[in-house]
């Protein structure tokens, strides 16, 4: 039996082709400014920068949240999600909490795919979320926070 060992010479790169088209099935009623285009590409391709976008939904009946997040950087993106029962069945759930969960659910797994990025910037649709981790306290005796 042989075995084979095959290398590329060096100074053969191949490469990765045109940056990829986000907005293709937007075109005929989305308007991108190339600004906009510009800084979703830098994210997509930087090599210092993990962007983790968060989000949560909460099902009609309150019976579930889902929770989602999305790590970007050096040209990939991956994308995380998962169920979590809600404190109290049946209870109205805030949508603060469920906000909240899809941060920490975030948090969980960013050193995953962090890689060689120096900082991580994490974007959430939570309104109050630099009031919430500043000092300032926002809620009295909460049992579901």
């Amino acid at each position: 039996m042989k075995v084979g060992l095959f290398m590329k010479p060096k100074g053969n790169t191949k490469r990765a082709g045109a940056p990829p088209d986000f907005w293709k099935n937007y075109r005929t009623h989305l308007d991108v400014p190339e600004d906009l285009k510009s800084w979703v590409l830098k994210q997509y391709y930087d090599q210092e920068t993990l962007s983790v976008y968060c989000d949560a939904s909460i099902k009609n009946d309150h019976s579930l949240i889902g929770v989602a997040c999305s790590y970007i950087s050096n040209g990939l993106i991956v994308v995380k999600q998962q169920y979590v029962q809600p404190p109290l069945y049946g209870e109205n759930v805030p949508s603060w909490y469920a906000e909240i969960k899809g941060i920490m659910f975030a948090l969980n797994f960013f050193e995953k795919y962090k890689g060689t990025c120096s900082e991580i910037v994490v974007y959430s649709d939570l309104i109050d979320i630099e009031r919430m981790l500043g000092e300032e306290i926002l809620f009295k005796k909460n049992m579901e926070l």
